[in-house]
């Protein structure tokens, strides 16, 4: 199974279309971005970094709402940091936001030659260990910055897989975001499509999957994440209980500021799933806090991930007096 890529045989779910139904007025601002991005991946991944780094910093400032929601979630999941340590690891979650532009373009266009020395990949043979009690892998990850280019780099070391995804609002971006996966997974399954899941599945495939956002509806809950309530998917324990697949966790970081990455896959999760979906998440959530602690920079603090639960644990983003 860690053979190179082969197109889906069935339909995507977004059917390929021209590009020149987004030349109307509404796209020129997409179109210029996309442009400048795709000019600037020409450059060496060092200064492409460093230029990231530098948007970062530009959008500490713009951005106050997103600054806001990360320096609270830090708050929330270190309260062992102070005040400056705190700043610290914002102002570098930003610069790695900034890096993961690039990061992301890189992922889209660049060619495998370009890619190859960039990084180090250790446990890929637990894919197929996994595959090889025959009802798939749920390829366990979670929103790290260099998510993108590190599903490339899986990729290009051999393994097929399929990628959960969530659907952009503008639709040009989408479009080219769906062309951009294709060179990192098999096919990409939106976030709610649970029949593409089992389908996948069924199929023997690994599915890269990270549960780490919240979630709403039937299949999710309040579970802990570094001992704060959050509202969690549960769809992990649920889907691997009916499907039978195997979760095998998938950690990817940069190793600080340098282009080279380091691709780690574990040993699937023993005794997985329990018959109880609320300690199975919590252990989940707990397998993720362990490898942020490792570089938490490098992970997506501007979402909003303490936001929607009940009343009775407050509003996590409410500003305060």
């Amino acid at each position: 199974m860690t053979g190179k890529n082969q197109q889906p045989s069935g339909v995507l779910h977004y059917p390929p279309g021209s590009l020149t139904r987004f030349l109307g007025p509404r796209f020129w601002p997409t179109w210029g971005g996309l442009i400048l991005l795709r000019l600037m991946i020409t450059l060496p991944l060092s200064i492409q970094l460093w230029l990231g780094r530098r948007l970062g910093e530009i959008l500490f400032y713009l951005l106050p709402r997103r600054r806001f929601y990360a320096d609270r979630n830090l708050e929330l999941c270190f309260p062992e940091f102070d005040r400056a340590d705190r700043k610290k690891v914002l102002k570098n979650s930003f610069r790695n936001v900034g890096m993961s532009v690039f990061e992301t373009a890189m992922a889209w266009w660049a060619s495998d030659h370009r890619m190859r020395g960039l990084y180090e990949i250790d446990g890929l043979a637990e894919v197929d260990k996994a595959l090889a009690k025959g009802h798939g892998v749920f390829l366990l990850t979670a929103h790290f910055t260099n998510l993108d280019i590190c599903g490339r780099m899986l990729n290009i070391a051999g393994l097929s897989y399929d990628a959960m995804y969530r659907r952009h609002n503008n639709p040009l971006l989408e479009e080219i975001m769906r062309r951009g996966r294709e060179r990192c997974a098999r096919t990409a399954i939106a976030k709610r499509d649970l029949r593409g899941i089992m389908k996948s599945l069924r199929e023997n495939r690994p599915v890269w999957y990270a549960p780490d956002h919240r979630s709403r509806g039937s299949m999710s809950a309040v579970v802990p994440f570094f001992g704060e309530p959050a509202v969690t998917s549960t769809a992990t324990s649920s889907i691997a209980r009916s499907s039978k697949a195997a979760v095998v966790p998938f950690v990817s970081t940069r190793d600080g500021n340098r282009p080279y990455y380091k691709l780690k896959i574990l040993p699937a999760l023993d005794d997985f799933p329990s018959d109880d979906m609320l300690a199975d998440t919590l252990r989940i959530n707990r397998a993720i806090e362990s490898w942020i602690r490792e570089c938490p920079a490098q992970y997506y603090w501007v979402h909003r991930r303490f936001r929607d639960r009940p009343e009775e644990y407050g509003d996590a983003y409410a500003e305060k007096n």
